[in-house]
């Protein structure tokens, strides 16, 4: 039986809101991406003017959306900011982008939460969601968890910002943000009573525009919002209605509804009204945050101050083993506690002792290292070969890591130094090869280039050479030299393709391979998929394993200061040779949030990286995380919390295969076991259930829906609450 954790992060989510994020830089409609990316953005270029005494002008914000042109500006900027000390344009916009991702989340975890949208009028507990989670937020920045900040303070934007679409607000004709959201709980005197008549019927009909609608005499309100799959459920008679294709409580007295969310919604006209108010309120409660914590740490908080005393790009040698009174056992539990404090762009090594028995937490490991671009190694302490229980081999693998079965602490010195000042890059992996005939491209970015290998068989001797022609060059210093375990430094090198040479005893042996280079230019992806079928169209980040066949978007964004990309080519790559499965595609530039966008299409079995080739081949790059496409998925279609410590999730499995396959589905929180369903699907079948999740008191983690089946593929994705 093989563990495979599906993200159900998926097409057929449904989502409540200013639509998530938006590619186009001609969309009329403000998306909660461009809303909280603006004020991002000005929040920002206030502190590098104070932090580092830069000018910048700062635009005015009329329509809760920033001009591409204040972006262009603000990247042209940061390399005074790298001058005095500060991270690069990169690093601050991939945070940016992980706390829009869990800005876009609540509308996929906490969908029909009323309390995380502010329908039907539940404004005291949402103001109270907003407060609980502001406090998190400020609280792991206090502490130096900077992605626990970062995630709560991106799921407060979104409740923040869902005010000014869902309620009447604007209609209200308030164009400022309400005073207490993000400093107090609102109370029932501050919106309509229960009894109290918001809305009339709509006169020209449930999806059309109707402007006069609401009763503004009668106070604050906003509208109630039910799936059409729960039409059991009503909302009061006389009370506004979300309104939408999705909303069950539309057709109820009274008709229609209110929402703002795009310029073609039922309140479309007062779109850009409620955008810009939601900016304000974001940029506020921004402000807020900044003047009630350090001004160290709110620039690490955004990520313009390095996260640690020294580089986060040094190679960190931590130890599961070396815990104190704990089990050498709960390895997943030891890697996920060390990940965690791990700054973006680094690698960890991980020590491990014994077969884990915590597999459950792999999956959310993996999530992390994703969004963070984290590689794992995991050097085995066992002088067995056997692979059949599970010492993190895998989460080696999918993450870019290498796995070395056999090492002993007492006599292996593995160490890279590294430079402090440069990323250490990805630029070919190669797994069990043979081969003495690789090539690799080194580009003018690389200075030092870094071999590893991991060697299967035990010899007596190896030499390592890189040749170009009549060029042989030999490496500057050998990190390190352990029985399975080489590397080596070429220090200084040439831009070319050059040829390795492997002169071993005995001459033929299997090796894994990683090369990497030091240079200041790199990228960061990540995979959307274009929710078409929802209440809300846009795109939503997709973590983990893609369906085998189906389509998705790869948004690349490049801290490219000193280099002018023209061009970008996307190649999958079979993660054994690297050779290219299918066609290449080529990625086209969107200048308004600067970033390049590749249309991927039919994603083929094979597990595979993402090979990228800039300016026309001179610059080329290998993804670190290995994708594994799978024909099995899980779609979850209602998300209801019912209590505080019950959260109720509808979900259907759906097998892709052309044949039966038993699946074996289990629930688990971040501590104890919860339940377990078995199911056998026949080919091409879907299976609807529900689970009834009891969650811990006060917990912050993820909650892990895990799949075991047959099939003979790893997958590893997370669907988290």
């Amino acid at each position: 039986m093989i563990l495979l954790i599906f993200f159900l992060f998926n097409y057929f989510s449904i989502i409540n809101g200013f639509n998530p994020i938006s590619l186009s830089s001609n969309s009329p409609s403000a998306t909660h991406e461009s809303i909280t990316r603006c004020a991002f953005a000005i929040i920002t270029s206030e502190y590098i003017q104070t932090r580092f005494q830069i000018n910048i002008t700062i635009p005015t914000i009329t329509n809760g959306t920033c001009p591409s042109s204040f972006f262009i500006q603000l990247k042209s900027i940061f390399p005074q900011v790298q001058k005095q000390g500060g991270n690069s344009y990169s690093t601050w916009i991939n945070t940016i982008d992980y706390i829009i991702g869990f800005n876009a989340l609540v509308d996929v975890v906490e969908q029909t939460d009323e309390s995380r949208h502010f329908d039907s009028e539940s404004f005291i507990a949402a103001s109270q969601i907003i407060l609980a989670r502001y406090k998190i937020a400020i609280d792991s920045l206090n502490s130096s968890d900077y992605d626990n900040s970062n995630e709560y303070f991106g799921k407060v934007t979104h409740t923040l910002q869902d005010f000014y679409s869902h309620s009447n607000w604007i209609e209200l004709n308030n164009r400022e943000p309400q005073q207490d959201l993000g400093i107090n709980n609102m109370t029932s005197a501050q919106f309509a009573a229960p009894t109290v008549r918001t809305c009339t019927n709509c006169s020209t009909g449930t999806n059309a525009i109707c402007p006069s609608n609401n009763c503004t005499l009668a106070g604050l309100t906003s509208g109630y919002f039910k799936l059409l799959t729960d039409i059991i459920h009503k909302k009061p008679v006389g009370k506004c209605s979300h309104g939408g294709t999705f909303d069950a409580t539309k057709n109820n007295d009274a008709i229609g509804g209110i929402n703002k969310d795009t310029v073609d919604s039922i309140h479309g006209f007062l779109h850009v009204p409620a955008a810009q108010t939601a900016y304000l309120a974001t940029y506020k409660i921004l402000r807020q945050f900044r003047s009630q914590v350090l001004d160290t740490l709110f620039g690490k908080f955004i990520n313009i101050l390095d996260r640690k005393a020294v580089s986060s790009k040094i190679l960190m040698l931590v130890s599961s083993s070396s815990k104190s009174q704990q089990d050498s056992s709960l390895v997943y539990t030891n890697i996920l506690n060390d990940i965690r404090k791990t700054n973006m762009f680094s690698s960890i090594q991980e020590i491990v002792l014994s077969p884990a028995r915590d597999s459950y937490y792999k999956s959310h490991i993996l999530s992390i290292a994703t969004h963070k671009h984290i590689r794992i190694d995991i050097l085995r302490n066992s002088m067995y070969r056997q692979n059949s229980f599970d010492y993190g081999q895998d989460l080696a693998r999918i993450t870019g890591g290498l796995y070395l079965y056999n090492y002993n602490k007492s006599q292996d010195n593995i160490n890279v130094n590294q430079n402090q000042q440069t990323e250490l890059i990805n630029l070919l992996y190669s797994k069990d090869s043979s081969s003495d005939n690789i090539l690799i491209n080194v580009d003018n970015t690389c200075s030092d280039l870094i071999l590893e290998f991991l060697i299967n068989d035990t010899i007596s001797s190896l030499t390592i050479q890189l040749q170009k022609w009549s060029l042989v060059l030999s490496p500057s210093n050998i990190l390190t030299n352990t029985t399975y375990y080489r590397s080596y430094i070429f220090s200084n090198i040439l831009p070319g393709q050059w040829r390795l040479i492997i002169s071993s005893l005995p001459i033929k042996f299997t090796f894994d391979l990683r090369v990497s280079c030091y240079s200041k230019f790199h990228c960061f992806s990540r995979v959307y998929v274009n929710n078409d079928n929802v209440i809300h169209s846009g795109l939503i980040e997709f973590e983990g394993n893609l369906i085998q066949n189906q389509n998705a978007l790869l948004i690349t964004t490049c801290d490219d200061n000193s280099i002018n990309i023209t061009d970008i080519s996307v190649a999958i790559v079979d993660e054994i040779n690297g050779n290219i499965l299918g066609n290449s595609f080529q990625s086209i530039y969107n200048s308004e949030n600067d970033r390049w966008i590749t249309n991927l299409t039919s994603i083929p079995s094979n597990p595979f990286r993402f090979k990228f080739s800039f300016n026309n081949q001179q610059i080329q790059r290998l993804s670190y995380l290995l994708y594994q496409p799978s024909l099995i998925d899980v779609e979850i279609t209602q998300v209801n919390t019912t209590s505080k410590q019950n959260i109720l999730i509808n979900y259907r499995i759906h097998n892709y295969n052309k044949k039966s396959v038993k699946i074996n589905f289990i629930a688990k929180n971040i501590g104890t076991y919860i339940t377990t369903k078995d199911y056998k699907l026949k080919a091409n079948a879907t299976q609807d259930d529900y689970i009834d999740l009891k969650s811990e008191a006060n917990q912050k983690d993820m909650i892990v829906l895990t799949i075991t089946t047959s099939t003979g593929d790893w997958n590893y994705d997370v669907y988290s609450l």
